[in-house]
C-alpha cells in the first residue's frame, strides 16, 4: 500500500500515530521505513493511566531510496 501511495499520488509523506502500549505495531512500521516525530504525552486515558501516542513518519524519498535497494539487491 505504501508503495502504491508514493508511486501513484503527489504525497510527499505519510504519517501516522501509535499508543505508546503498542509496541508490536511501532515496530512493524519502524521496519518499513517510519520514524519518530513527536510524542504527544498523555493523550489517552484508560484504566486511571494517561497513555502517550508516538507520531511517525515516512517521507516519499526516503522510501523510494529503499525501494531502489531492494531493486538493486535482486
Amino acid at each position: 500500500m505504501v508503495d502504491y501511495v508514493f508511486k501513484n499520488t503527489n504525497f510527499n509523506q505519510l504519517t501516522l500515530s501509535v499508543f505508546a502500549f503498542n509496541t508490536r505495531a511501532k515496530k512493524v512500521y519502524e521496519n518499513i521505513g517510519l520514524t519518530i516525530e513527536s510524542l504527544d504525552h498523555n493523550e489517552l486515558e484508560f484504566d486511571e493511566k494517561w497513555i502517550d501516542s508516538i507520531n511517525m513518519k515516512l517521507e516519499r524519498e526516503t522510501w523510494m531510496g529503499n525501494d531502489n535497494k531492494k531493486e538493486q539487491s535482486k
